[in-house]
């Protein structure tokens, strides 16, 4: 089989076609426009297969078109690097044909770049990238894949043992904005300085220039709450935001991707009503079966949690034993949603409510608020996002027996660090007695309150979010 590879690589024609890349061009007419961290981190001189991945329509694609510009800029040449979107690939078999198609009609020097877009639409890629490097054919090449299902990927990527090369980093991942990144996107900077969280934990900062910004930072924190992280939609804000568009938009990409793994819209639909009613609540898989009243077993509804997890819609976080430091599984879950935009959009479903009903409404909006520091923690703190966002290896909370909670406990070189959110106007003592009782020091994190004690460190949450360091 033949493939039309000019297509879809114009700049071997003339590299300055790469200007008139349909999403190249979409870019340049945002009004802010984000730089992707791989654009700095990418091995340009390290043969080896990559991966990107990261949510249906965060810029994956883009970001690929960048990195390619970015490379015909630095006069690698034209012919080396090779484009090609895979959803007209039907299996490995064609894949295989595909990169040998490229490589026959290219002798230049090397190393070759080799982009392939949302590979995890054919079945069984990693056995048609095994094959070629067994062979000796792509031992000079840099492959870049991408995807939006962090479990095939990292199934794929497994069966590669050897065959990976020798960088130190051989997996991205491309996530919604955290509010650092936020703020930097709309050209807002406060010359803050990263401060290490044991510093935060200890009470050794003042926090004097920050309690000075507070009004700014804290009215741009809820813009960054109404808006999520999606460069995209942070865009449409500026100009017209169209909530039912969006929630059109991804519940139409959510039911297309469950579909083609065979999966059924109505089981889907029961499951995200049901999230949408149980956000940062205790549950257990069993419970949450039982609510959904799903045909089938409980496993039914683990396996499409764990999708919606390993796809970045919802993040599942895990009880740890605060004794062991270690996560006990018998223990009830919390799901949280990984961006505003699909907060909102489990609210409005099982809710029937509207983005600007739960900003005037102070219990959504503290909901909302814990699921946005979560999604900030995690960016900040888990070291394996690639492996999706159902096995969190360093963001955890805790409950006693009798039901009381911590909200997040991280955990960093074996110490725990607990961080309870309470964005309230009026904060009590009662509201942070459990972390006092339970640890020798905690984090606050308030609305719009700085204090000290000698256990509790309290700071706003939009303060805490921009500065802290893992």
């Amino acid at each position: 089989m033949k493939f039309n590879l000019l297509e879809q690589n114009p700049w071997w024609k003339n590299q300055k076609l790469i200007e008139n890349d349909l999403m190249i061009k979409e870019y340049e007419k945002k009004h802010y426009k984000f730089t992707p961290p791989l654009l700095k981190e990418f091995p340009k001189t390290n043969p080896g297969i990559y991966t990107l991945r990261g949510p249906r329509q965060i810029g994956k694609s883009t970001t690929i078109k960048l990195l390619i510009r970015k490379l015909l800029r630095k006069n690698i040449p034209p012919m080396n690097i090779f484009f090609f979107t895979v959803d007209l690939i039907t299996n490995n078999k064609e894949l295989s044909e595909l990169i040998k198609q490229y490589l026959n009609n290219t002798n230049t020097k090397s190393p070759k770049y080799i982009f392939l877009d949302e590979i995890t639409l054919v079945d069984k890629w990693q056995l048609s990238l095994k094959q070629l490097a067994d062979l000796g054919l792509i031992h000079d090449c840099i492959i870049f894949v991408t995807g939006s299902s962090a479990t095939d990927i990292r199934k794929g990527a497994e069966r590669m043992p050897g065959r990976r090369g020798n960088h130190k980093k051989h997996d991205f991942v491309q996530l919604p904005l955290s509010f650092k990144e936020f703020l930097e996107l709309m050209d807002k900077h406060f010359e803050n300085h990263p401060i290490d969280l044991k510093d935060i934990l200890y009470g050794k900062y003042n926090w004097k220039k920050e309690k000075l910004l507070l009004p700014e930072i804290n009215k741009l924190f809820l813009n960054y709450l109404r808006t999520g992280g999606y460069p995209f939609i942070i865009n449409s804000c500026k100009e017209n935001y169209n909530f039912d568009f969006y929630k059109n938009f991804f519940l139409d990409i959510l039911t297309g991707e469950f579909e083609q793994m065979g999966k059924n819209r109505t089981i889907l639909k029961n499951i995200t009503t049901e999230i949408g009613l149980q956000l940062t609540k205790r549950i257990t898989i069993n419970k949450l079966h039982q609510n959904i009243g799903t045909v089938g077993s409980h496993h039914t509804t683990k396996d499409y949690v764990k999708i919606l997890a390993d796809s970045f819609i919802i993040s599942v976080l895990n009880f740890i034993d605060i004794n062991n430091k270690k996560i006990n599984l018998n223990k009830q879950i919390k799901l949280f949603a990984s961006d505003s935009i699909f907060f909102f959009l489990f609210h409005s479903i099982s809710h029937f409510t509207r983005p600007y009903s739960i900003m005037n409404n102070p219990q959504s909006l503290s909901v909302l608020v814990e699921n946005v520091v979560l999604n900030n923690l995690i960016k900040k703190c888990e070291s394996r996002l690639y492996q999706g966002l159902s096995e969190l290896v360093n963001t955890f909370y805790w409950y006693s027996n009798s039901g009381k909670e911590i909200d997040f406990i991280l955990k960093k070189d074996n110490q725990l660090y607990p961080i309870e959110v309470k964005y309230r106007n009026q904060i009590r003592s009662s509201n942070f007695v459990t972390m006092k009782r339970i640890f020798p020091k905690g984090i606050l994190l308030t609305k719009d309150k700085f204090f000290q004690t000698n256990k509790i460190t309290a700071v706003p949450v939009s303060v805490f979010l921009l500065n802290m360091k893992f």
